[in-house]
């Protein structure tokens, strides 16, 4: 199925965010579609271009706090989680552009956080067209980053909600992009996120 995300009103930028999600047997494919308009071209710079870290040399590997920067996510709540107010357990998977990924729990929203771990790393590749042909191809005045990430099933096991969520980095800053957002200021976290989850079987 493809979901269609939307840009939190507080920070948002000109763009489209889609997240493409398969369900098979043992994996669960995911492909996040990102797109950058109305890019501007001043001396050679493009300003509300898509920022992406460097690729590591070496292999991939965890790493905390990618949501500082452009990253893809993705929430998976238990059933607790969309039948009681106060929440429930839930799980988060971070997946940058870098390779590089991480995968938490949590006992209710933003309570009890700890690693989680996972008798499979996820895989998580990026395609993208890079700042400098961004600008030999000014006219176009867009940029886009596919990410696609294959994350085993057992994963999310209990955990059959389904909340992608994206993280974008641009030069002109950070915007936070959902199915839908709830208050004033852009939380994943929130509660009544799982509402609009999508559910796996």
């Amino acid at each position: 199925m493809r979901l269609e995300l939307t840009a939190h009103p507080a920070a948002a930028t000109g763009g489209r965010v889609a997240v493409e999600l398969i369900a098979a047997q043992n994996v669960l494919h995911l492909v996040y579609d990102i797109e950058v308009y109305d890019i501007e071209v001043h001396d050679i710079e493009a300003v509300d271009a898509i920022v992406v870290p460097p690729l590591r040399a070496a292999s991939a590997q965890r790493h905390d706090e990618l949501w500082r920067h452009t990253c893809c996510e993705l929430f998976a709540g238990s059933a607790a989680c969309v039948s009681n107010s106060a929440g429930g357990p839930y799980r988060e998977f971070n997946f940058a552009p870098s390779g590089d990924w991480a995968a938490y729990a949590f006992d209710s929203p933003r309570c009890g956080m700890r690693p989680l771990t996972l008798e499979t790393a996820p895989c998580v590749r990026a395609s993208d067209t890079a700042a400098a042909a961004l600008v030999r191809e000014a006219p176009a005045n867009s940029q886009r980053l596919s990410l696609k990430v294959e994350l085993p099933r057992s994963a999310v096991d209990g955990y059959p909600f389904l909340w992608p969520t994206v993280v974008l980095e641009t030069t002109r800053g950070i915007s936070y992009w959902a199915l839908r957002h709830h208050g004033a200021q852009a939380d994943f976290h929130r509660t009544e996120n799982f509402l609009t989850a999508v559910g796996v079987t």
